[in-house]
């Protein structure tokens, strides 16, 4: 059982809004071009072209929660399957980003 299990369930129904662990990292794994555009303030952003090349300088530590986002929740879910297949054990597919955000009560911002 990972750690997000009790923040999710398999219910029907709207999701009401969670409060994700305080130390999980939010990762976007959009190009670098989407991700200026706008991305959910605090998050990292790792390419899935290059997700298994960064991910361990990024985030050495396989038990760090990981909240993944995209566009759409596609290509987070093709990260998940990268990430549980090099050995990390808490991660959670966020979805879309503009859900995700509004799921973490956090803003969209563009990059800086």
């Amino acid at each position: 059982m990972s750690i997000f299990s009790k923040f999710f369930s398999s219910k029907g129904g709207a999701k009401p809004p969670v409060e994700f662990p305080a130390e999980a990292c939010l990762i976007d794994v959009r190009s670098p071009e989407e991700y200026a555009h706008g991305h959910i303030e605090g998050a990292v952003n790792i390419p899935l072209n290059v997700l298994n090349q960064m991910i361990d300088k990024t985030i050495p530590d396989h038990n760090t929660p990981l909240i993944l986002c995209c566009r759409s929740g596609m290509r987070s879910s093709q990260a998940v399957s990268l990430l549980r297949e090099l050995g990390y054990q808490n991660i959670l597919n966020g979805g879309g980003l503009h859900g995700l955000a509004q799921q973490m009560n956090k803003r969209i911002q563009a990059k800086q």
